[in-house]
């Protein structure tokens, strides 16, 4: 029995050792940085997410937290995934960017400072600081934001449910109606009570309530909504500005850059009007 009990136990130290050098994968949160020459350890004041993907790591940088909306913005880190590679110095100058102790609850990132050198307490210049990041306390927000963009939602039940991007607002010219181009591309996702509308590489995070197929409130906008064809329809409201606007949307995927992170292959399809002009 004894050696039964020694082995099994063997077992599960060589089972967690090996985990302990898997790639990091999926959603974790930053809870604290550690430092060399006996440095304390620092807990962040701020929320600072890591997503890890099999194409490129991101940062998810929260940019604010209300009650009415939760914003945040994405920073590429690396041309490649994340992959281990032990504390132990990499790159041609040994100061490479590290990932160890690592596995699907947890990692560590260790980077050399010779970027930032205004923030000595927090990042001090010309050393290694060491980001310790794990998938407790991550915000329920957060989470179902990255659910939406990872597209992993069973099917909604309303007509909205997928990616949509504008294709522009109406309005009138000399009697003539028209449609002005945004000047940045805009998309949507709607899930079944909640959403996410993204310009450039900013993200909102709203709730959504489906009254029916047309009638839905965006956060605090009682939306009319117009069915123009199955994959397009005019979106009416009024803004914060008391503006009475129209919007058209089609159905299209995200930009495949931003598709190639979150492992999603929704199919693009156009949303600029040809000029006639």
């Amino acid at each position: 029995m004894k050696l039964t009990a020694i082995l099994f136990t063997l077992i599960l130290a060589s089972s967690s050792v090996f985990a302990q050098k898997e790639d990091p994968k999926g959603l974790y949160r930053l809870n604290k940085l550690t430092y060399e020459n006996n440095r304390p350890e620092h807990t962040p004041e701020f929320d600072q997410y890591k997503y890890c993907s099999d194409n490129t790591p991101v940062t998810i940088l929260i940019n604010s937290d209300t009650q009415k909306e939760f914003v945040f913005s994405l920073r590429h880190d690396e041309p490649r995934a994340y992959k281990y590679t032990g504390d132990v110095p990499t790159g041609r100058d040994g100061k490479g960017t590290r990932i160890y102790d690592s596995n699907n609850k947890h990692f560590a990132l260790k980077w050399f400072n010779s970027v930032r050198p205004n923030e000595p307490e927090i990042f001090p210049f010309g050393e290694f600081i060491t980001e310790n990041y794990d998938k407790n306390n991550i915000s329920p927000k957060m989470a179902r934001s990255i659910s939406l963009l990872e597209m992993k939602d069973k099917p909604a039940k309303h007509k909205l449910a997928g990616c949509w991007g504008l294709v522009g607002t109406k309005g009138t010219v000399a009697g003539v109606e028209i449609i002005q181009t945004p000047s940045m591309p805009m998309y949507k996702i709607y899930g079944e009570k909640d959403m996410l509308l993204t310009i450039g590489g900013t993200f909102f995070y709203w709730t959504l309530n489906v009254k029916s197929n047309t009638q839905i409130i965006e956060r605090d906008h009682n939306c009319k909504i117009e069915w123009l064809n199955d994959d397009a329809f005019a979106l009416s409201f009024t803004d914060d500005k008391g503006r009475q606007l129209t919007e058209v949307w089609t159905r299209t995927g995200l930009p495949k850059a931003t598709q190639s992170i979150f492992g999603t292959d929704v199919k693009i399809n156009p949303t600029r009007i040809a000029s006639t002009l």
